[in-house]
């Protein structure tokens, strides 16, 4: 009965979450992704170069941002970090318009 109650209350209530607290979320997230992975930037960047067989592989690996939405994450990653990026989501997305209106600004 309590369950039921809850539910009912969640249902007609305004949720509690601002779009204003996730707005920044991308920058957060490259960030944790470029910590936590140092070598991304070393083997997806788009400027390194290549001699071995083995730095031809890395050279073509490339970060995947899947259901990237409007594109921020790959932007900053691809724009400010320099590294290929591959964005998958459903929508269209003008990664140039992301970057002026989204990434940087901040």
């Amino acid at each position: 009965n309590t369950c039921s109650q809850n539910s009912k209350r969640r249902g007609n209530r305004k949720s509690d979450r601002h779009g204003a607290r996730n707005q920044d979320r991308h920058k957060h997230f490259a960030k944790w992704i470029l910590d936590k992975f140092p070598h991304v930037v070393r083997e997806c960047s788009s400027s390194s170069l290549s001699s071995s067989t083995e730095e031809a592989t890395m050279k073509n690996m490339h970060v995947l941002d899947i259901a990237g939405g409007k594109g921020e994450l790959s932007a900053r990653l691809a724009l400010c970090h320099s590294l290929r990026v591959v964005m998958i989501d459903p929508r269209p997305a003008d990664v140039a318009s992301v970057y002026l209106n989204s990434v940087v600004p901040k």
